[in-house]
């Protein structure tokens, strides 16, 4: 094994995680002609590189950030990791209720207040989607919003 190539992947990885499609490609990058495997498979035996632990950790953080389950599919997938929306789902309602997410990002960007545009509602509607949350969710929050409107920002 090149103790170059090692000492190089966890000068990175003592920065942040990466799955091991970003650090095979990183790797590419840096080191042409080379094949990576036995320092791979070196770093996820001392679990430097845990795909599992990487898809918990970023789902649960860029869920708290305010994202929802599609931008977070999107997402893993770019980095190399193929989920299901189902696996993404289960990790969040470990810990969180996506319903309630949503009410927490409508009454932290003040939205819905004073609100009876049809097009204005639609804006907030359209925010929530571009975020990564399903239309079902959107709809069923937004609908319990408007009816409840004078005790939601309480």
């Amino acid at each position: 094994m090149n103790s170059k190539i090692r000492d190089y992947c966890l000068n990175i990885l003592s920065k942040r995680d990466y799955t091991e499609y970003e650090l095979r490609k990183k790797l590419k990058k840096k080191f042409e002609n080379k094949n990576f495997d036995e320092i791979v498979s070196y770093l996820k035996s001392y679990g430097y590189i845990d795909d599992e632990k990487f898809l918990n950790n970023f789902t649960l953080n860029k869920f708290k950030a305010g994202y929802g389950q599609y931008y977070i599919q999107h997402k893993l997938f770019e980095k190399g990791i193929r989920v299901s929306l189902e696996k993404i789902v289960e990790i969040i309602s470990e810990e969180y209720d996506i319903e309630e997410k949503i009410k927490e990002i409508l009454k932290k960007k003040g939205i819905m207040k004073n609100t009876s545009e049809l097009a204005v509602k639609k804006r907030y509607f359209d925010f929530l989607l571009r975020r990564g949350f399903d239309t079902n969710s959107i709809h069923k929050v937004m609908q319990e919003v408007l009816k409840n409107e004078s005790n939601f920002y309480q």
